[in-house]
């Protein structure tokens, strides 16, 4: 996915079991807009746009409720 779309992806570390829930739950979001096994150069880049928007603006308890979107506008990138 990487390679596809220029987008770093991270995974959890195979000995951080507390990493597990939160990126077991970002995973399973973009599904609801890309089944998987799908081929992602299929989609333009105003699709992928499109599809991340409604994802970035959801509020997430890791970031005090805060949205990605807010997060990034403000300068301040999530830790991994």
């Amino acid at each position: 996915m990487t390679v596809a779309t220029d987008v770093e992806v991270y995974r959890y570390d195979p000995h951080g079991p507390w990493q597990h829930r939160t990126n077991e739950n970002a995973d399973r979001l973009p599904r609801q807009f890309v089944p998987q096994g799908t081929d992602l150069p299929r989609f333009s880049r105003s699709d992928l746009d499109r599809m991340a928007r409604p994802l970035s603006q959801r509020p997430r308890a890791t970031l005090g409720f805060q949205t990605l979107a807010s997060r990034h506008q403000a300068g301040v990138v999530p830790a991994r």
